[in-house]
């Protein structure tokens, strides 16, 4: 299991960040694992504690929020909301599976892509859908989806010039 930050707000907004390592850092320092535009050096830590098959968040220096709630230290959920100061740097917390693991569930895709719509409007909603259907699915999957959504489109297109 990995660590997958969606950048919600800031320069990195919109972007999709994968971590396998045990314990990350988010903050401003230059060597933070999860480098942010605002917030303290060092704010936060994300460790994986093995043992319990649990993503701990703990806080460093200053404020922290989970889902809107302020905390010390939490177990992570999957698609949870990370906002590191009030109104800093907001960010959403996946589980990633490894390679041999389920693939994603279409929930959590289409949860991310509602993300990218809020920050990018209905091409970042179609374009992440798209990227993560080819990442995660399998290309057979985003081939079919494709194929299908093109025919539609030509017959919307068709329908529109017979009227």
């Amino acid at each position: 299991m990995h660590a997958e930050i969606l950048h919600l707000s800031g320069p990195a907004r919109g972007s999709n960040e994968t971590h396998r390592k045990p314990r990350l850092r988010l903050g401003t320092a230059a060597d933070a694992d999860v480098v942010l535009p605002d917030g303290a050096p060092y704010h936060a830590e994300v460790a994986f504690h093995e043992a319990e098959c649990a993503f701990y968040l703990r806080r460093l220096e200053g404020r922290v929020f989970v889902n809107q709630r302020e905390v010390t230290e939490v177990i992570l959920d999957e698609g949870d909301l990370i906002e590191l100061g009030e109104g800093g740097s907001k960010l959403r917390f996946h589980i990633g599976a490894d390679q041999d693991a389920t693939r994603m569930p279409t929930r959590q895709m289409l949860r991310d892509a509602k993300d990218h719509r809020e920050i990018r409007g209905i091409f970042g909603f179609l374009g992440s859908l798209a990227v993560e259907a080819a990442r995660r699915v399998g290309w057979m999957f985003t081939f079919a989806a494709a194929v299908y959504n093109l025919v539609r489109i030509r017959n919307l297109c068709g329908a529109d010039a017979r009227t």
